[in-house]
């Protein structure tokens, strides 16, 4: 079940859960066509979706496997290895991303006071979507207690500087992804119009999710 593409490849050798399932390639062509826009719509016509919208469906192994995957013809060689240079890039972003979120969701819990429960609640999770104030508000809520005035300045610059973080590799995977979305409509040859229709369904999908 996914709300939108997010196929990713696994080098870890991580054990599935029942919703959870795997193509045994490590392809990095067949993760950026996986990812692309272009598949999403395809899937859209051929999955069942969930209760609550179109843009989350799911991805049985008779769906995925209607999935249309150029041969590896000469003539798209080169088009093959960009597309996978760009899945790369945009894992490896993404990777970055996660680990940048977790190591300052990890150091949050050391503002709770000794003795109370660090568990975090939605929006401390969600830490770089925070600016300070509400950052505070939240520390506040949750572990009943302020961010000490004496630490105050530290943090506020501790998360300004991660946050940045986060949104340079936001800017970084949307970039990226734009080139390969760009380089999979090459691919199959789409015009302007096919284009035009695919990318209005995707951001159809991205306004159902926001809702």
């Amino acid at each position: 079940m996914s709300q939108g593409p997010k196929f990713s490849l696994d080098t870890a050798g991580y054990y599935m859960g029942n919703t959870g399932y795997f193509v045994p390639r490590a392809d990095e062509y067949l993760l950026g066509l996986l990812n692309s826009k272009l598949v999403w719509f395809h899937l859209r016509s051929v999955c069942d979706a969930l209760r609550g919208g179109e843009w989350r469906l799911r991805l049985f192994s008779e769906n995925i496997e209607t999935i249309p995957v150029p041969a590896a013809a000469a003539a798209a060689a080169t088009q093959r290895e960009a597309i996978a240079e760009l899945a790369h890039a945009c894992q490896l972003a993404a990777e970055q991303r996660r680990d940048l979120r977790l190591r300052v969701a990890r150091c949050i819990p050391d503002l709770a006071p000794v003795g109370r429960a660090t568990k975090l609640s939605g929006k401390l999770q969600a830490w770089w979507q925070l600016d300070f104030a509400a950052f505070r508000v939240e520390v506040k809520k949750t572990f009943k207690q302020d961010i000490p005035l004496a630490e105050r300045g530290e943090w506020e610059k501790y998360l300004a500087a991660e946050r940045a973080g986060v949104l340079a590799l936001d800017a970084a995977i949307a970039q990226s992804e734009t080139q390969l979305n760009r380089a999979v409509y090459d691919l199959f040859d789409l015009d302007d119009s096919d284009i035009a229709l695919l990318e209005s369904a995707a951001r159809l999908d991205v306004n159902k999710n926001l809702t």
